[in-house]
């Protein structure tokens, strides 16, 4: 009785381990991933402010606006922004506009 027992005792320690060692290998896969995912993140929104910081960009609800106070007819202004790999826009929105220019 006892050989069967410890048999047993041993094969449910087996089984138990190798289900943690599954578990800890998801887990990490996972938090990996999402680390990965964040640090993504992180370095997009680094880059982005750094061009609203340093180059006259900037951030509005997600998106990058270029605001020149250069004048241009709009075929110059559009190749401008086509060079900077944008395209121009035309801002209907009195609120978004006055957004924009303030920041």
């Amino acid at each position: 009785v006892r050989v069967r027992s410890s048999s047993a005792v041993t094969v449910c320690l087996a089984v138990l381990c190798v289900l943690l060692l599954t578990a800890v290998i998801v887990l990490g896969v996972k938090f990996n991933t999402n680390y990965t995912e964040d640090t993504h993140q992180l370095l997009n929104k680094e880059e982005r402010d750094g061009l609203s910081n340093n180059y006259g960009w900037v951030c509005y609800q997600s998106s990058l606006y270029f605001i020149s106070s250069e004048q241009k007819n709009w075929n110059e202004s559009r190749t401008f922004c086509m060079n900077k790999g944008a395209d121009l826009i035309i801002i209907n929105n009195t609120h978004k506009l006055l957004t924009l220019k303030s920041s």
